[in-house]
C-alpha cells in the first residue's frame, strides 16, 4: 500500500514536470499519468487505492484553501461583479445546453437533468492552475469566488430541473420542497461552515507553533467536511465558508493558508492523478451526437455566459474574455450528481452517466490548459512563472 501510494506520487510529480517542459500546467501531466495508470490503459495500480479516502482530503483541503482567498480586501470591489457573472454562467451553461440535447432528440425530462448537470464547475484543478503559476490579481479573486459560489448555484438549478423532471416522467405534483431541500442545504452549510470558522480563529488565537496552527486548521476542516457529509449539506461549500470566515475573522489567521500552501504539493499530486485514473476514457467512443452536443454546448454556455455577466455588470474587458475558459473544469460534483440522477431516474442511468463521465475525462484534460491560458491573458500569471511546473 505505502509502496503504491510513492509509486503514484513519484509518477505523478514527474508527468507534472514533463507537462510544464511542454508547456502545459503540472495538474494536466497528474491526471494523463493516472490515465495511463489506471484502468483504461495500463491498470498498473491495485483497484483499492482507487478507495482511499485521500480523494475527501484532497478536497476538503482546496475548498479551505479556496476560502482562505476570499478576503474583504479581495473582493471589496467585485460584489456585483461576481454574483452577475456567477449567475449567467449557471443560466449560459443550463440554456444552452437544454437547447442543444432537445434538438438533438433528447426527452424534455433527460435535457433538463443534461442540462442542470452543465452547470457544475469542478474548483480544484482551476485552485491548481493557480498555485502552480502564483497566479494574483482582480481577475484570479474574481475567478475564485465564482467558482465558489458556483457550487451553491449548482444545487439550486439542479433541484429544481429534478422536481420538474420527475413531474414530467412520473406525474409525481411540484411543490415547496423543490426551493426548500437546497435552501436548507446551502443554509445548513453555510452555517456550519461559520461556526467553524469563529470557532478556529478563537483557537488559533491561543497558538503559535506553527505545527499546532496547521493541525488545528486542518482538524477543524476535516471536521466540519466530515459532519456537513453527515447531514446531507454540501462539504465543499461548508469548508469554503470556513476558509472564508477564517480568513476574515483577524487577519493573523492567514498565517494558517500560507501553511497550507507550503504542504498542498504532494496532496494535489496524489489527488489528481488518481483522479486520472477514475477517468474512464472507453466511455469517450460511446458518447454519440449528444454527448458531444452536451460538452461543447456546456463550455459555450460558460464561456458565453461568463461573458454576457461581465459585460452587464460593466466587469473590466479581462473578465468578459477570458473568464469563462478557467470554468471548463467538471468532477466530483458533477459526477454525485450525476449517480443522484441515476438513482432517482434509472431508466436514464446509462445515457446520464456516459455523457457525465465523457465531459469529466475531456474537461479535466482541457480545462487546465484554459485556466492557465485565461490567467496568462488577464495578466495574472507573472511572466517568469508561465513555464513554470509545480
Amino acid at each position: 500500500m505505502m509502496a503504491t501510494l510513492g509509486f503514484l506520487l513519484l509518477v505523478g510529480l514527474l508527468a507534472g514536470k514533463a507537462a510544464g517542459r511542454l508547456h502545459f500546467p503540472a495538474v494536466t501531466g497528474y491526471i494523463v499519468a493516472g490515465i495511463l495508470l489506471g484502468p483504461s490503459v495500463l491498470n498498473a495500480i491495485p483497484e483499492f487505492v482507487l478507495h482511499q479516502p485521500l480523494e475527501e482530503f484532497a478536497l476538503c483541503l482546496i475548498a479551505l484553501a479556496i476560502g482562505g482567498e476570499l478576503t474583504i480586501e479581495n473582493l471589496r470591489d467585485l460584489g456585483p461583479q461576481i454574483l452577475g457573472i456567477t449567475i449567467s454562467q449557471l443560466m449560459g451553461a443550463f440554456i444552452l445546453v437544454l437547447a442543444v440535447t432537445l434538438l438533438l432528440g433528447a426527452s424534455l425530462p433527460l435535457s433538463l437533468l443534461l442540462a442542470a448537470l452543465a452547470t457544475a464547475t469542478a474548483p480544484a484543478a482551476t485552485l491548481a492552475v493557480i498555485r502552480q503559476y502564483q497566479a494574483k490579481g482582480s481577475f484570479t479573486n474574481a475567478l475564485l469566488a465564482v467558482v465558489a459560489l458556483d457550487d451553491a448555484g449548482c444545487l439550486l438549478v439542479y433541484s429544481v430541473a429534478s422536481a420538474f423532471a420527475s413531474a414530467l416522467l412520473y406525474g409525481s405534483g411540484l411543490t415547496m420542497g423543490i426551493i426548500w431541500g437546497p435552501l436548507i442545504e446551502i443554509t445548513g452549510s453555510l452555517v456550519l461552515g461559520g461556526a467553524g470558522g469563529f470557532l478556529l480563529s478563537y483557537g488559533l488565537r491561543h497558538l503559535r507553533n506553527d505545527g499546532e496552527i496547521l493541525t488545528l486548521g486542518l482538524g477543524t476542516a476535516l471536521l466540519v467536511s466530515g459532519l456537513a457529509s453527515h447531514w446531507d449539506f454540501s462539504a465543499l461549500l461548508a469548508t469554503m465558508t470556513l476558509g472564508m470566515v477564517t480568513a476574515n475573522a483577524r487577519r493573523e489567521n492567514r498565517h494558517l493558508f500560507q501553511l497550507i500552501a507550503e504542504v498542498e504539493t504532494p496532496i494535489y499530486v496524489a489527488f489528481f492523478t488518481l483522479s486520472g485514473m477514475y477517468l474512464q476514457l472507453e466511455v469517450l467512443p460511446k458518447v454519440g451526437l449528444l454527448g458531444i452536443g452536451y460538452i461543447l454546448a456546456r463550455a459555450l454556455g460558460k464561456i458565453g455566459g461568463a461573458y454576457y455577466g461581465a459585460l452587464r455588470t460593466k466587469a473590466p474587458e479581462t473578465f468578459r474574455r477570458y473568464l469563462g475558459l478557467a470554468l471548463i473544469p467538471q468532477a466530483g460534483v458533477a459526477i454525485g450528481l450525476g449517480v443522484v440522477t441515476s438513482v432517482k431516474f434509472p431508466e436514464l442511468q446509462s445515457v446520464i452517466m456516459t455523457i457525465v463521465l465523457a465531459s469529466v475525462v475531456t474537461s479535466e484534460i482541457v480545462g487546465p490548459i484554459g485556466a492557465k491560458y485565461a490567467l496568462t491573458r488577464a495578466g495574472d500569471i507573472p511572466t517568469t512563472k508561465q513555464s513554470r511546473a509545480v
